[in-house]
């Protein structure tokens, strides 16, 4: 007769403990690498999308409309982090202020550590708005060309930046590019 053994023994039990906590220990940096470059693409994303409607309610209202930094997502905060959020708003009276009704949309922080900055590629000068013209053009700081924003996780390895610049004529470029 043979008796059959139902369940593990202990050593086997523990063998398996073993390999998975190695196999856990291998997971968990790539899986945060991958996290923290879905949460810069998501953010760039959010960005583009901004600076889209921007340069377009500015095209369709043929008012200044303006992306700037916003900590209560309400008003610019002048701020150059803009990590805090961002808002969008057609600027009617060219006074640089949200006025009754103007609002068009606000991101909220971008949250998990990720650091989001805008400056001027001709004098590296820190930017809290750009500003698109009645015509869809960037209206930039007086002597630069483009603006150029720059995402990055804590977490930050290969082509993980997200970039994205404003051109004078008002077009966005996206790209990644390799970590600092």
């Amino acid at each position: 007769m043979k008796i059959r053994s139902q369940g593990m023994t202990l050593i086997e039990l523990m063998m398996a403990i073993a390999v998975l906590g190695i196999l856990v220990a291998i997971a968990v940096p790539s899986f945060r690498s991958i996290t923290a470059g879905s949460r810069t693409v998501a953010a760039t994303n959010d960005l583009v999308s901004a600076l889209n409607l921007a340069r377009s309610e500015a095209l369709t209202r043929s008012v200044n409309a303006v992306v700037c930094t916003s900590s209560d997502q309400a008003t610019c905060s002048g701020s150059t982090d803009w990590a805090d959020g961002w808002i969008v708003f057609s600027d009617r009276n060219r006074n640089g202020a949200v006025n009754n009704g103007e609002l068009l949309q606000a991101w909220s922080s971008v949250g998990n550590a990720l650091k989001l900055s805008a400056e001027t590629l001709d004098d590296n000068k820190a930017v809290s708005r750009v500003t698109y013209n009645t015509m869809g053009m960037g209206d930039l700081p007086a002597g630069t060309n483009r603006v150029r924003f720059e995402i990055v996780a804590p977490i930050c390895k290969g082509d993980k930046v997200g970039r994205t610049e404003v051109l004078l004529t008002g077009m966005i470029q996206s790209s990644k590019v390799a970590c600092p």
